[in-house]
């Protein structure tokens, strides 16, 4: 995130070792939700949408955070915040058993949005998700809580327009707007296209209605 959104978002590094740290990121979510009006008087900008990146070894620290804080229950009822927890899987079996284990941290009390990374397979090798029962499962006590449980696929990007984006150290928009390269634009437009296509259905549960217009 910092390496391709650093000049157009406010990113910061959380330290996930650290439960000082940790404690003062979530007092500081809701000044950021409902920021106090500067000396001035002047009303600052509330921040309707945060995106906490994880890395996989952040699971044991969620746990904490839930138990010991009660983390989910301070942002739905302190901060009035929705959380939806996006879940980036391959075709191998491990990825079900950390979506089994993270499930056992939140419950029900969240919307998941499973992401298929096509990068790893075509759709139908994602037989171990498909397949699970306990996933099933999982997906019915979710949706009886009026929480959205629910997949969709992230296409493929054809090698040389990743690495190019990889090396200049481009986002997918950037991409489209470079002239090095014809084929680069006509990949990653085509992909942007099918990706927003996966998400404007469940564009509400990323905080990005005002981003992708019907």
């Amino acid at each position: 995130m910092i390496r391709f959104y650093e000049t157009s978002a406010n990113i910061q590094r959380l330290d996930i070792s650290n439960s000082d740290k940790l404690d003062e990121f979530v007092d500081n979510l809701k000044e950021l939700v409902y920021p106090k009006p500067k000396e001035s008087g002047e009303n600052q900008e509330e921040q309707s949408l945060i995106l906490l990146e994880t890395p996989s070894q952040f699971l044991p620290t969620l746990k904490i955070l839930i138990k010991e804080m009660g983390f989910l229950g301070v942002v739905n009822d302190k901060c009035q915040m929705r959380v939806t927890i996006v879940v980036v899987i391959s075709t191998i079996v491990d990825c079900i058993n950390q979506l089994l284990e993270l499930y056992s941290y939140c419950g029900d009390n969240v919307d998941y949005v499973i992401v298929k990374n096509l990068f790893y397979g075509e759709v139908e090798q994602f037989n171990f998700y498909d397949n699970s029962q306990k996933i099933k499962e999982i997906e019915q006590q979710v949706k009886a809580k009026s929480h959205t449980f629910t997949s969709i696929t992230m296409p493929k990007l054809a090698k040389k327009s990743y690495d190019y984006l990889d090396v200049k150290n481009m986002t997918f928009r950037q991409g489209i707007e470079q002239d090095e390269y014809p084929s680069v634009f006509g990949r990653i437009l085509s992909w942007l296209n099918n990706f927003q296509g996966q998400i404007k259905p469940i564009k509400d549960l990323f905080g990005i209605e005002k981003i992708l217009s019907e």
